[in-house]
């Protein structure tokens, strides 16, 4: 699996037109690819102010993608992997 990692920094109003598809680009990863991803992977992530931080997003040639871990600080955290399949 390949994998990036993004920053993000999104307000709830802001993942909610992400989220409603109504925004186009969600994430650019830190090697500067603009990526699009669902952003139904980062619920889990999601608090009332919104989502902020830096994600680990592992995918393969079929789409598949997930995330496993996410950065704080200097500090690495691992999560259980959230899957999702796009096909």
């Amino acid at each position: 699996m390949q994998q990036i990692i993004v920053d993000i920094s999104l307000s709830s109003e802001e993942f909610l037109q992400h989220y409603r598809g109504t925004a186009k680009n969600l994430a650019r990863s830190r090697d500067g690819r603009r990526i699009r991803f669902p952003a139904e992977i980062l619920r889990p992530f999601l608090l009332h102010s919104g989502i902020s931080g830096s994600f680990v997003i592992r995918f393969d040639d079929q789409e598949n993608l997930a995330i496993s871990g996410v950065y704080k600080g200097m500090a690495f955290y691992s999560v259980s992997p959230i899957a999702y399949n796009a096909a």
